[in-house]
């Protein structure tokens, strides 16, 4: 989404000073490409794929609920909590092995599955809710980096800006969903929603 939003201004941009442009190359012959074009970047969707609320919401299996797709590399996974200010542990999402999850304080965490190492953090502010006592969306996007072996994640808890973290890990495991380490917090979410790149 970021990089659409670049792509959009670079072209507005190139746009500028088109017919001058256009009078300088009108007889100037297009070069012939000596190499193969660089492979697109998955881009996410603008609906999701997966779409879920309320009772269509999946069961939880030991805290967890889970898409009824697997993810594949690049993916985008939302959860609204209802009222997280009332969560009795912490609750989140999670994606292709990272999971984000939030307490009632508003500190979020981005942790690996697998060993629970912490990879970032933030604190987040409910109280930017619209309308006030809305549900707040809790966001995780993973796909792999450019380097071999890195991890790129993108998370967002409420109305705080999109971050961006790498991590010399894995994308482990094929599913994305719900997570609660409290039975009672099960309750608190109010939808899922999964991305799944093009």
């Amino acid at each position: 989404m970021l990089k659409r939003g670049l792509i959009l201004l670079a072209l507005l941009a190139a746009g500028c000073g088109e017919d001058d442009d256009a009078r300088r190359t009108s007889a100037t012959p297009t070069p012939t490409p000596t190499a193969a074009p660089a492979q697109a970047e998955p881009q996410l969707p603008e609906r999701p794929q997966v779409d879920l609320e309320g009772d269509d919401l999946p069961a939880f299996r030991s805290g967890r609920a889970v898409a009824p797709e697997p993810a594949p590399a690049t993916a985008s996974v939302v959860g609204t909590i209802r009222r997280p200010e009332r969560l009795q542990g912490r609750a989140g999402v999670f994606c292709r092995g990272y999971q984000l999850t939030v307490d009632r304080d508003g500190r979020a965490r981005v942790q690996r599955v697998s060993d629970g190492r912490l990879v970032s953090g933030l604190r987040a502010s409910f109280g930017a809710a619209e309308p006030p006592g809305a549900p707040v969306p809790v966001v995780l996007t993973c796909g792999p980096g450019e380097q071999e072996g890195e991890v790129v994640l993108g998370f967002t808890v409420g109305a705080r800006q999109l971050t961006y973290v790498r991590d010399q890990g894995s994308l482990t495991g094929t599913r994305a969903g719900l997570v609660a380490r409290e039975p009672a917090d099960q309750a608190r979410f109010a939808a899922l929603q999964l991305y799944i790149a093009e």
